[in-house]
């Protein structure tokens, strides 16, 4: 068997190599664009024959080769008895199914209200999963927004706190301002009085003092 497929090989190899060879070296020796363009589509043409006869090979082969017996065990090795096995649809349904009918993986008409319950108690699970999942998310959601509103709500007090102590700064800087003028106006008036008095005792001076 691996003589004829590789002999078949081989054949493959020749019929798709020999036109491309013949052609391409045509091509040269003519130096000729139609037959360069000949050359390219014959390749084209045995790439599709080869395509097409391995594929029916392959059809053929899987044709004739044997199918497995029916009441053949289950091999020791198979994936599915290896490890503990997850609860989920496809291993109560296989259970189900060697339970019946020994080893073998096939299905008996008498069972198939029991794997449709399997089936529907999963999706239940799997709704009620998806559900819960939904509802603790949506639970998250709200209380994430809730915390949102209280921050926004604390900076809305705290920007109103801030324009009331800015109104109070202005307020006492005008009030500051009033008093200085104020204190500087009562600082002229003094100086004036302090002036006056002197000039007057300085006349009393000169009137009391003899002439001499």
């Amino acid at each position: 068997m691996n003589r004829l497929q590789h002999s078949f090989s081989l054949v493959i190899l020749g019929c798709y190599f020999l036109p491309f060879f013949v052609f391409f070296f045509a091509s040269l020796w003519l130096s000729s664009p139609a037959v360069f363009s000949l050359s390219v589509a014959a390749i084209s043409a045995t790439t599709l024959i080869l395509y097409l006869l391995v594929k029916k090979r392959e059809h053929v082969m899987q044709r004739r080769a044997p199918a497995p017996p029916a009441s053949e065990p289950m091999p020791k090795s198979h994936p599915l008895k290896l490890g503990p096995k997850p609860i989920s649809a496809a291993n109560i349904i296989f259970d189900l199914a060697k339970k019946s009918l020994g080893k073998t993986p096939s299905f008996n008409l008498s069972h198939q209200k029991e794997i449709v319950d399997a089936l529907i108690k999963e999706q239940e699970a799997l709704k009620n999963s998806y559900e819960e999942e939904l509802e603790r998310t949506s639970s998250e959601k709200r209380a994430l927004q809730s915390q949102v509103d209280s921050a926004q709500q604390l900076l809305d007090e705290r920007e109103a706190e801030l324009k009331k102590a800015q109104g109070e700064s202005e307020a006492l800087k005008t009030e500051v301002a009033n008093l200085k003028f104020e204190l500087f106006a009562l600082c002229r008036i003094d100086d004036q009085i302090v002036t006056n008095k002197l000039h007057a005792q300085e006349e009393d001076t000169k009137e009391t003092l003899p002439p001499k």
